[in-house]
């Protein structure tokens, strides 16, 4: 007989180095990696057991979903961390809606180069027709706020809606609404 006995192991404790954060786990599921703060793992993680509390997994949307949540809280995180401000995230609206709000505040107060081209009706009905619901109000009462730069992640549905506005503002500095990445 051999010498071995058997050592008791405390399986809740694992080390963190051997534990993978899901941040470490991102590129391997096809996500993309945001530069965000030390916590950012444990915000990845949080926000991926909020978004399991009312979704599962299993399609190629939900990875765009759950993608698209993850960055948004990371710039959100950052963005709070140092002091400037960010847009309110609507519950079931999409990433293009904050781009379309984050416009607007821009153009209200003709910041990045925008000049007021159109009346606010006329861009609540064309933004309407591009497929991108917006209240004649919206422009409108967006004068009265922040416009605040680098909220919006650059998912693929934010960037369809990007194309659309530099083409048809294109002296606009419109990149600066985007994260950075």
């Amino acid at each position: 007989m051999s010498s071995f006995r058997a050592v008791p192991v405390n399986r809740r404790r694992r080390s963190s180095s051997a534990q993978p954060g899901l941040r470490s786990m991102l590129p391997f599921c096809g996500l993309r990696t945001i530069q965000a703060g030390p916590s950012a793992p444990h915000s990845a993680r949080a926000t991926l057991d909020a978004w399991r509390r009312k979704r599962c997994l299993k399609t190629k949307e939900d990875w765009q979903s759950l993608d698209e949540a993850i960055a948004l809280n990371l710039i959100r995180s950052r963005l709070r961390t140092e002091g400037e401000a960010t847009l309110n995230v609507r519950e079931g609206m999409p990433a293009s809606d904050l781009l379309r709000r984050a416009f607007l505040r821009a153009y209200a107060h003709e910041a990045l180069g925008l000049a007021k081209t159109y009346s606010y009706p006329a861009l609540a009905r064309g933004l309407t027709e591009l497929g991108y619901p917006t209240k004649e109000s919206e422009p409108r009462s967006a004068k009265s706020q922040k416009v605040v730069l680098g909220c919006v992640p650059r998912t693929e549905e934010v960037m369809a809606l990007f194309e659309r506005l530099q083409a048809e503002f294109p002296g606009a500095t419109l990149v600066e609404l985007l994260a950075v990445v």
